[in-house]
């Protein structure tokens, strides 16, 4: 894998290959504050400049953004002498390891003078372009299929279907490559398809797609989408139904491959079997580039998501976006001295790998379309170190003529006539197209990941990367042929992907980790948000079902002060007897809660209401804030800080009992209580909100594994 390779010899300097749909030329990088640019580049090339500040300075800057965002940076001293050196910042940038400042340079200033004029002021620890990257577009494809059945029943042709297709969906049940007909060829010649038979995502893993959006409304990916998730880098959420949700349709093909949804009847079935998708949408719908801002908030609203709990397990980002080293890098430089390349976006790959433990999966490069030559030269983001990148191989398993090719790139799959959905008509019709390309394989090999995320939800991106690596098959090449005699001697590709083996490696080599144990409630499916939690309560004993032979455990059902003494017994008292008796009058000691309901009051766990009315409140619903209080009851070090940032930053905690307070910040610092989720994708506390029993399910399964509470 590439973190054991040498450094990238010379670069090519020829500008005959720098070709296909990534031509703007990337180069000069992070630069320190200490050296010079080490080239002037294209005027296209970039937009601006993006700043890193020193730790100090960027702690200074981010408590005035904190108090106001950029309107009061205009006091900030690197910002006035950024100013007072042509640099104007417009935005600030706040990953989760620097705080970086993006910036245009002054009238009549190039941005190569501004990086030169920013790396001379104080507090100022590296400068870099804000690089342009281009889609890595799809390939070819002049048919088009106006819904599924047309393209999977075109006149005369059946012989390609088998026997027992693996769902019903039409794509599906075609294992041999054709452009007349849809199919999923490479589900068969990837061992996908055997790979199903041991694993399937089902909502269990996230990917998001770093592209030009998604059709959301798509019936064959519509219920795999976070919707209310999806994310726009100019700042602004995809509304579905909008006309520029993906305007150029290619996020949505993407989206299809990796999770189109299976055994819906119609068109076909991702790779991944059923994983979610988060779309973040970098480009604009005019067909130009993303630049590293756009690229920068992709990063940040992923992290984002993922510390607010608002997506689960998201574990791959697929982008199929890129741009090629060109002939303004100096003859006889190499890759990485000087900082020849887009460190910001590099550091964030790095960092979603090492601390969120995500693979980023990318479009190795597809050259000339024409398939005149392939390119050599690095193509960024996928060559970088933490980043997979994926070839791309015609539908006879030898290397597409076109696919890009040097010692950085790292697996190869089907990329040829790859059937996918397209975006909807203003009729809201279904097409279907075939198109080729790197950008078709990267999503094969992303759903791959996400099934072995799947099997194994405690496995590392390097676990990942070694299975995948390990597991590859030989790829053909035609000696005879200069460009694949060249391409098998220079590739850094490990191989064909083998996704059935590559799953049934990792689950050789990965520990189980604890199971998510199904559980025997017809109205709790895997996929939803409360499954863990549910599985979790009722393995450990702690909470049942409804017990009327329904087969429901009532996620939704608010729940009974009684019942909740009932969980905390189940939970604490490890079948210890109550030496008294509640003497609340509401208590009937006949019920099947009294045994609960002594032991709480016995143990001052659940005391009854303190108005002097004398009862326990017996059928009364419970609140989030009154749970929040019982739980700090039992668990919190009274004489321990609360961090109250995240208590805070919820919208209506004032809304807060003062009775409840301390209670409810301890919960939201623990991680005991997390909010709950909009339809917009934001949190409330809602601490007057009743308890569901999927709630408390969440609540005490967030107690225990964050160790604020243990089984007895």
């Amino acid at each position: 894998m590439k973190r054991l390779r040498h450094a990238l010899g010379p670069a090519v300097a020829s500008a005959a290959l720098v070709c296909g749909l990534v031509a703007t030329p990337i180069a000069v990088a992070a630069t320190p504050a200490s050296s010079s640019p080490a080239y002037t580049p294209s005027p296209d090339a970039t937009d601006g400049i993006i700043i890193t500040l020193e730790d100090a300075t960027g702690q200074d800057v981010r408590s005035r953004e904190a108090r106001g965002g950029i309107s009061t940076l205009a006091d900030a001293p690197v910002v006035s002498d950024l100013a007072d050196a042509g640099v104007e910042v417009t935005d600030t940038l706040d990953t989760a390891n620097d705080m970086l400042l993006q910036a245009e340079p002054a009238d009549g200033q190039t941005d190569a003078e501004a990086l030169a004029a920013a790396q001379a002021v104080d507090g100022v620890a590296s400068v870099q372009y804000n690089f342009r990257y281009d889609l890595i577009g799809a390939v070819g494809g002049d048919a088009e299929a106006d819904d599924a059945s047309d393209a999977s029943s075109a006149s005369g042709i059946d012989a390609l279907a088998v026997s027992d297709p693996p769902t019903n969906d039409p794509f599906a049940a075609q294992d041999s490559p054709s452009t007349d007909v849809g199919n999923q060829y490479w589900l068969y010649d990837t061992g996908l398809v055997d790979a199903w038979d041991q694993v399937k995502a089902q909502g269990a893993v996230t990917v998001a797609v770093v592209d030009s959006g998604c059709d959301l409304d798509h019936p064959d990916v519509a219920s795999n989408v976070l919707a209310d998730l999806a994310y726009d880098a100019d700042g602004s959420r995809m509304l579905a139904g909008s006309a520029v949700e993906d305007s150029q349709g290619h996020g949505t093909a993407v989206t299809s491959v990796i999770a189109g949804v299976a055994n819906n009847g119609v068109g076909l079935a991702g790779a991944s079997y059923d994983a979610k998708v988060l779309p973040i949408k970098v480009f604009d719908d005019k067909g130009g580039g993303c630049y590293t801002d756009d690229l920068v908030r992709a990063y940040q609203k992923i992290f984002e998501y993922i510390d607010g709990d608002l997506v689960e397990n998201l574990h791959v980002i697929n982008m199929s976006l890129g741009a090629h080293d060109s002939s303004e890098v100096p003859a006889g430089s190499e890759i990485g001295v000087d900082g020849m390349r887009d460190e910001v976006l590099e550091g964030l790959i790095s960092t979603a790998r090492d601390r969120y433990d995500i693979a980023t999966v990318c479009a190795g490069g597809n050259g000339h379309p024409s398939g005149v030559s392939a390119c050599t030269y690095a193509n960024y983001p996928s060559d970088f170190e933490d980043c997979i990148a994926v070839t791309a191989l015609a539908t006879d398993g030898s290397s597409l003529n076109y696919s890009d090719y040097n010692q950085y790139k790292d697996i190869s799959t089907y990329g040829e006539d790859i059937w996918a959905a397209w975006r909807g008509s203003s009729s809201n019709s279904s097409p279907y197209v075939y198109r080729s390309g790197t950008s078709l394989a990267a999503p094969i090999v992303s759903g791959t990941i996400a099934l072995m995320f799947a099997e194994r939800p405690a496995a590392t991106v390097d676990d990942v990367c070694e299975a995948l690596y390990e597991t590859a098959t030989a790829i053909s090449y035609d000696m005879s042929d200069p460009v694949d005699a060249e391409r098998a001697a220079t590739t850094g590709s490990h191989g064909a992907l083998d996704a059935d083996a590559a799953v049934a490696y990792i689950a050789d080599h990965v520990a189980a980790g604890p199971d998510i144990e199904p559980v025997p409630f017809d109205d709790v499916q895997q996929g939803d948000w409360f499954y863990s939690a549910v599985s979790f309560v009722y393995s450990n004993g702690i909470m049942r079902g409804y017990q009327d032979g329904s087969g429901r455990f009532g996620p939704d059902d608010a729940i009974l002060r009684q019942d909740v003494a009932c969980v905390l017994y189940n939970l604490l008292a490890d079948n210890a007897d109550p030496q008294e008796t509640a003497p609340q009058q509401d208590v009937d000691q006949n019920d099947h809660y009294a045994r609960a309901v002594n032991w709480c009051v016995e143990n001052h766990i659940m005391s009854g209401y303190r108005d002097g009315s004398g009862l326990f409140g017996v059928d009364d619903l419970l609140t989030r804030e009154q749970l929040a209080v019982i739980v700090a009851n039992i668990a919190r070090d009274s004489t321990s800080p609360i961090d109250l940032t995240a208590f805070l930053n919820l919208p209506d905690h004032q809304l807060t009992s003062s009775w409840a307070v301390d209670a409810m910040s301890w919960a939201v610092d623990q991680g005991v209580i997390n909010g709950i989720e909009l339809s917009d994708g934001s949190r409330m506390l809602a601490p007057q909100n009743t308890t569901s029993r999927a709630e408390i399910a969440t609540i005490f399964m967030n107690s225990i594994t964050n160790g604020v509470l243990t089984i007895r």
